[in-house]
């Protein structure tokens, strides 16, 4: 049997009038559905769910979410949204502006993907909006950002209905905070500026200012289209379209190295430059510096995930684990005039 609750009123408890949304509901292998009564006095925002299986060679008795006999407990974070407007609002931080897009019925949207929300999503990483599960930041991509060097802008648009230049203009926006002080005002932070798009690939050239501070900052880019001519997109206001957000990494031109990336307790450790002969695993990324983190993902920054080299069985104490060593010598030098260890 399985038995749920959703804490409606944000509360941190389940012991509310119909927090209990399934009770001892009859399971067997496969596929169950039950209907579940969401009250109207429900809060709207993230709440948390708890779902209990039991089982028992005696009759289970009633379920609780702290106690059960057999089974198995499954813990969710969900969210209630009321039946107000769906838009597509930026998520950056809260000291960036805020930007709203379309509603649904969306003519043209930059990449493949749009999501919508009730309302804004600030995040620290401009990952808000994609609580949930759609990653709609799939319209743009640039090369490295150097500063005094030249970046490529790779805009992707999607019009279905074929309307770019056929009764509605079409046009693109972006910023990047050089400065990272928080907003897009000071010279040289819009970097593209009303360009035309259709259907498609469109590449535009961005130029980094020499004076760019290293690290992490924040960019917004807006498609924007109308039948009218489309005036000066702000980066906090336009008509129809799709607001993506973007955290962006500057990078100086010093050399780039695989290092580490545990808390800060432990020691560094920094490996070659890219032409990386033997690598644990199929993939390798390099950073200008050492990323440290609590969770060890502090090198993925970039989208590669390149801790693909050991797999362990688990780790029981006073038992033994098989570490399982891949690695990928292109070149076919290990015992071949280099001695390859780990």
């Amino acid at each position: 049997r399985i038995s749920g609750w959703i804490d409606w009123n944000q509360d941190g408890d389940w012991n509310d009038p119909g927090e209990q949304i399934l009770n001892n509901e009859v399971v067997s292998n496969g596929i169950t559905q039950e209907q579940v009564f969401i009250p109207s006095t429900a809060a709207d925002g993230f709440t948390f769910a708890r779902f209990v299986l039991s089982y028992d060679s005696q009759p289970v008795g009633t379920i609780t979410f702290d106690g059960f006999t057999h089974g198995e407990v499954e813990d969710y974070r969900v969210e209630v949204v009321s039946n107000q407007p769906q838009f597509d609002y930026g998520d950056l931080p809260n000291n960036y502006p805020v930007a709203r897009g379309d509603q649904l019925n969306n003519k043209v949207v930059l990449g493949m993907l749009i999501d919508t929300e009730p309302f804004p999503r600030a995040s620290n990483n401009a990952l808000g909006d994609d609580v949930d599960g759609v990653d709609d930041e799939d319209g743009i991509t640039l090369t490295p950002l150097l500063p005094g060097q030249t970046s490529t802008a790779t805009v992707t648009v999607m019009d279905v209905d074929n309307v770019c230049g056929n009764g509605f203009n079409c046009v693109v926006s972006g910023w990047i905070d050089f400065n990272q002080d928080g907003d897009w005002n000071d010279p040289g932070e819009q970097i593209l500026n009303n360009e035309v798009v259709s259907n498609g690939i469109t590449q535009e050239q961005v130029f980094i200012p020499s004076t760019a501070a290293d690290g992490f900052t924040f960019a917004r880019f807006v498609l924007s289209y109308d039948s009218q001519p489309v005036g000066t997109i702000t980066f906090d206001g336009f008509t129809h379209g799709e607001v993506e957000d973007y955290r962006v990494e500057v990078v100086s031109n010093q050399p780039q190295f695989d290092y580490g990336d545990l808390p800060n307790n432990y020691p560094v450790a920094r490996g070659d430059q890219l032409n990386n002969k033997v690598v644990l695993g199929m993939l390798i990324d390099t950073e200008p510096f050492p990323r440290a983190s609590n969770n060890a993902l502090g090198d993925d920054v970039d989208g590669v995930d390149d801790e693909d080299g050991i797999t362990l069985t688990p780790l029981l104490p006073g038992q033994t684990s098989t570490a399982t060593v891949t690695v990928m010598d292109v070149d076919n030098v290990c015992g071949n005039g280099f001695n390859c260890v780990v």
